[in-house]
This record gives C-alpha cells, structure tokens and sequence, in this order.
C-alpha cells in the first residue's frame, strides 16, 4: 500500500479505540455498559501509510514505535482519558490523531 504520487502528502492514518474500558463501574441503575463491551479488547489500534520521504515514529504516551515504508498497523493498551497518537517524521512532529472521545472507566 502506498501514497498517490504528486499529492504533496507523506503519510495517512487512523487510530480507532472504545469509550468505555472493560472493568468499567456501571453500578449505576441508569448505567447501561454499550452492546458488546465484554469482547472488545482496551486497546488502542492504529494504521498509518508512509512514504519513503523520512524517517517516521508513532507514540502513544511513552511508547513509541518506527515504521516502514507503506502500511503500518498496531495497537497499544488503552488508558482512561483523552486519547492521542503522535507521528514524528526525523523526530519532529508533523501529525496528531486527538481530539476524539474520551475512555471512561465508569459508564457515561
């Protein structure tokens, strides 16, 4: 997989997660934890798509991990909170994947 050529762009990606962690607290009578929460895995997945331009990274928190040239995919444990990827390209940043939902570990 690659990037179209000549569209000025170097990378693209996604990273998906869930809002409500597995040992998530719904005491609550009113709390309802979503359909299927009991199979889904607390982990955060992500694809990026790379050209050859540089040398890239992803992290989420303190791990990091270099990639290759073309598709890339992982997943990292999830964490409580707002979520956010970093790319670096030469150790520089140059995308974010943030701004989403936030994880819980109660039922909103």
């Amino acid at each position: 997989m690659a990037l179209p050529p000549g569209t000025g762009t170097h990378f693209v990606g996604a990273i998906w997660y869930k809002q409500v962690l597995s040992a998530a607290d719904c005491s609550d009578v009113k709390a309802v934890k979503p359909d299927g929460y009991a199979t889904a895995k607390d982990r955060l997945t992500w694809a990026v798509v790379v050209d050859g331009s540089a040398t890239f990274s992803v992290s989420y928190g303190t791990e990091d991990v270099k990639l290759a040239v073309g598709l890339n995919f992982g997943e990292f444990d999830l964490k409580e909170g707002p979520q956010r990827v970093v790319l670096r390209s030469n150790g520089a940043v140059v995308g974010t994947a943030s701004g989403g939902a936030c994880t819980h570990t109660w039922c909103p």
